[in-house]
């Protein structure tokens, strides 16, 4: 009990000393901040962690308030200003100006991308990193270039047409019964406006002039369609089919029937001349047109009509 009460009297004889000296703990600082109250390490005196200097966010950890105790330590942990710091912008594809590196307050500008990639028309194009240790506004990325895949109906296309960007495709052929269009690129490259340069090209039905027969009637399938097949079948009273031509004809791929035409010809008998019937008469049509009628009308005076 008496080293106790020893103990005592020596520690309260030392807060006395020290309380008259001044200073028990170390002055209180916060590097890059401010602080407040009395912070100058007199016993039982409390300074508190007041605000850090623009940059510098105050720790989560430590404590706000401390206290100089007798034995000249303060109470709790101390606090700091820790620097304000962004996570850094980079650009995949592409390229950024000014400091992206995140330090507070540094301006970072999305610049320009790889060839082959575009820079996005939404996101901010200059972003600064700020006390909340983001960077202001959104992000902008480089997407790919890229061009409508090309298609070629009724035909095939080579090469590569999917709209890659470089890619080339080409119009290679049709299918049986078109033609590729004289019209058009047979090569086109997607190029960086993210359209296919040149134009298109189209694979159109193979046709043939219809075949027609004035004063007959055709078989068939003649109206000039692909492979179609059309036959001169006959023709018309008064009307012979010609001996030259072809009977059938098919609409082939040149665009042109196969064969030659036939025609219907008009039936004609050789004309009945009066030269033929001397000392008669004639009358009706002798020219010899089809169902025409000629008539042996008469004899001149001092002949008759032969009986055959």
């Amino acid at each position: 009990v008496m080293a106790e009460g020893r103990a005592l009297l020596l520690f309260a004889t030392f807060a006395v000393f020290s309380a008259a000296l001044g200073s028990v703990c170390p002055n209180l600082t916060l590097a890059n901040g401010s602080i407040q109250s009395n912070c100058s390490g007199i016993v039982n005196t409390t300074c508190s962690y007041k605000s850090c200097n623009s940059g510098f966010n105050l720790s989560s950890s430590g404590d706000i308030t401390r206290t100089c105790n007798a034995d000249g330590n303060y109470s709790g942990t101390e606090k700091l200003c820790i620097a304000i710091t962004c996570p850094p912008i980079v650009l995949l594809n592409g390229f950024v100006d000014g400091n992206c590196s995140g330090n507070y307050n540094d301006t970072c500008i999305y610049s320009s991308c790889l060839d082959g990639f575009n820079l996005s028309s939404s996101g901010s194009t200059t972003r600064r990193c700020n006390d909340s240790g983001l960077y202001s506004g959104t992000p902008k990325t480089c997407n790919p270039i890229t061009c409508t895949a090309l298609t070629l109906g009724n035909g095939t296309t080579g090469g590569v047409c999917t709209g890659a960007f470089n890619s080339t495709c080409t119009y290679d052929r049709c299918n049986e019964g078109f033609n590729l269009s004289l019209s058009g690129s047979t090569e086109r490259t997607c190029g960086i406006s993210g359209t296919y340069s040149g134009t298109p090209k189209t694979c159109d039905p193979i046709t043939c002039s219809p075949i027609t027969l004035a004063n007959g009637n055709l078989a068939g399938n003649c109206t000039g369609r692909y492979n179609d097949t059309c036959t001169y079948a006959s023709c018309n009273e008064g009307f012979n089919m010609s001996a030259t031509g072809t009977t059938t004809r098919r609409c082939n791929s040149s665009g042109v029937y196969s064969g030659t035409e036939r025609t219907c010809q008009p039936i004609v008998c050789p004309a009945i001349l009066p030269s033929s019937f001397p000392n008669g008469a004639l009358s009706g049509n002798c020219s010899g047109n089809y169902n025409d009628t000629c008539t042996y009308a008469s004899c001149v005076d001092g002949f008759n009509m032969s009986a055959s």
